[in-house]
């Protein structure tokens, strides 16, 4: 159970992404960067009060329509096999970023969490992180670079 929870803080560190990539498009600073595409890399994941940590292989595909990106479920491997999660539509700056996101999600085998996810693209590279707490699971730091 606490790798599906593993796994929906991956895809909130996803939907916690922008752009400002080689893939970019457009003549000027104001026209939204163009991520779409396949996306895989490693996800790195620590448990603080365990003193522990874990990578794990992991893919998306990110689809576009202006400004709103769409990502597929994030699908894991590895340590992570066969965990799966959808993260919905966000928007996408000028600069390629999605605004940084709090929020909490339960997960219900274990509790409440609370989340702070932020990210950004970087050339073909889509970058996040996830800090997640919570008084009755264990606390997670993920990070991670998928790359188009």
């Amino acid at each position: 159970m606490k790798k599906l929870v593993v796994v929906a803080l991956l895809g909130l560190g996803l939907a916690a992404c922008g752009d400002g990539s080689d893939g970019v498009t457009g003549s000027s600073a104001s026209t939204v960067p163009q991520v779409a595409g396949s996306y895989s890399g490693i996800l790195d994941l620590f448990f603080p009060e365990l003193g522990t940590s874990m990578s794990c292989p992991g893919s998306t595909v990110i689809t576009q329509s202006g400004s709103t990106i769409t990502l597929t479920p994030f699908i894991a491997g590895g340590a992570c096999d066969g965990m799966s999660v959808p993260v919905g539509f966000r928007s996408i700056d000028s600069n390629g970023a999605v605004p940084d996101e709090t929020g909490s999600f339960n997960e219900p085998t274990c509790g409440i969490y609370n989340y702070f996810a932020s990210g950004s693209f970087s050339g073909r590279e889509l970058l996040f992180s996830v800090t997640a707490t919570s008084t009755t699971c264990w606390n997670m730091n993920i990070t991670g670079v998928l790359s188009r």
